[in-house]
């Protein structure tokens, strides 16, 4: 199951245990997205196989310049992530590789199109900038990106990327790990035209001497010793507050940008502390809004809701025990797990969600399947408004009487 990280919010650093490997990530937006409430362009997302096969990753970094680069940030990293965890390159190959992913990257440039197309662009904007967007819909919407693949059965890591973002390979010393590998900003991805100003980079090595894999956008600095060290302290001392800590420093700057990082430690194994072990049992209510709740779980730090939608699937981390869908949520298909304190509770059953115009239902997703529970007298939002004022009304003039007699 696809994860990805929401742009609209930050995500303070936060680790998180898989098969074959802990994760670290964090995602801070830009001082300037966060005085305007506007999403983050970088993104993060990830696939896990639960067998302790094969993970894959994609962080990417949004085209400021372009188009609302946070669209082809997500749309890029979801389908390459997807992509990456399906492919298998050739061990010795790497043209081959290349060759594959540039035509993939081309083939998803009139499904990210239409998207671009789809935009609307705020009304309330003033009419310069409105024209000025207006002349970048004709661009398109550009990103950056690193992907990369952890194929525990063969022993081997593929990387893949265009653009400045970093890649740092460490050794169980926290010594970074040489490898060739050209980074330049011109290279992107481009909704329109696919691969821009030249075709992807490629990397294939061994995974014997790699303890850790780290891959951050520009946000974090650049490619300096100091940087190095930095975060051989701040990763391998597995320090969530020096990174914090770090991306807060960040915010201070001038020139302020969105902050990704994602570290991958190999054959880690995470902190089992109070697992959530219940499963969470989502139900639709009937209400004027698609709204999913679910029931509380002892030690859940939050909670994980994976949305299926139009052939797409993602997710949203949420700290409290219910999720608005738009009313328009036809065909969508949610599961939900408890997050714990590194390691998380297994997934709930598919909840088909139905318009509320259906029959006076409640739903549940139980297991693998899922339950219809048709009600006489469903719970509605509007009846409850109705009903609480209607009993204020009471008590007021109960109390009004009251105040007369005496």
């Amino acid at each position: 199951m696809l994860t990805t990280i929401n742009q609209n919010t930050d995500t303070p650093a936060r680790r998180e245990g898989v098969p074959g490997a802990v994760l670290t990530y964090l995602y801070d937006r830009s001082r300037d997205s966060k005085k305007s409430s506007q999403p983050g362009q970088d993104f993060i997302c990830f696939r896990v196989d639960e067998d302790n096969n094969r993970f894959a990753f994609c962080v990417c970094d949004g085209v400021s310049q372009s188009f609302y680069g946070d669209i082809a940030a997500r749309f890029l990293g979801e389908k390459l992530c997807n992509w990456l965890y399906e492919y298998d390159p050739p061990p010795s190959a790497p043209d081959v590789f290349i060759e594959a992913l540039d035509a993939a990257l081309t083939n998803w440039t009139d499904e990210a199109s239409t998207l671009v197309q789809e935009k609307e662009i705020t009304a309330s904007l003033p009419p310069m900038v409105r024209d000025a967007l207006e002349r970048k819909r004709e661009v398109g919407s550009e990103t950056m990106f690193l992907g990369g693949i952890v194929d525990f059965a063969e022993g081997m890591f593929y990387a893949c990327w265009m653009g400045d973002l970093r890649l740092w390979l460490w050794d169980s010393k926290a010594k970074s790990i040489p490898f060739d590998g050209l980074w330049e900003t011109k290279l992107r991805w481009s909704t329109r035209y696919g691969a821009k100003n030249g075709k992807p980079h490629v990397l294939i090595l061994s995974l014997k001497g790699i303890a850790r894999i780290t891959a951050h956008t520009d946000g974090l600095g650049s490619r300096t010793p100091g940087l190095e060290d930095i975060l051989a302290n701040v990763l391998a001392g597995n320090s969530l507050h020096k990174l914090n800590s770090l991306a807060s420093d960040l915010m201070e700057s001038p020139t302020s940008d969105d902050v990704a990082v994602l570290d991958i430690a190999l054959d880690s194994t995470a902190d089992s502390h109070a697992v959530p072990v219940f499963v969470p049992l989502p139900i639709q209510l009937d209400l004027e809004e698609t709204t999913v709740i679910w029931d509380e779980i002892p030690d859940a730090t939050g909670y994980r809701v994976s949305v299926q939608q139009g052939g797409r699937q993602w997710t949203i981390d949420t700290t409290t025990n219910t999720f608005f869908l738009p009313a328009d949520s036809i065909d969508t298909v949610i599961r939900v797990r408890a997050l714990g304190h590194e390691q998380h509770g297994p997934w709930s059953g598919p909840l088909t969600i139905q318009p509320p115009s259906m029959p006076d239902a409640v739903r549940y997703g139980v297991g693998d399947s899922e339950v219809v529970v048709v009600t006489a007298s469903p719970f509605r939002l509007r009846r409850v408004i109705a009903i609480s004022l209607v009993l204020a009304l009471l008590i007021s003039l109960g109390w009004i009487v009251l105040t007369y007699v005496r």
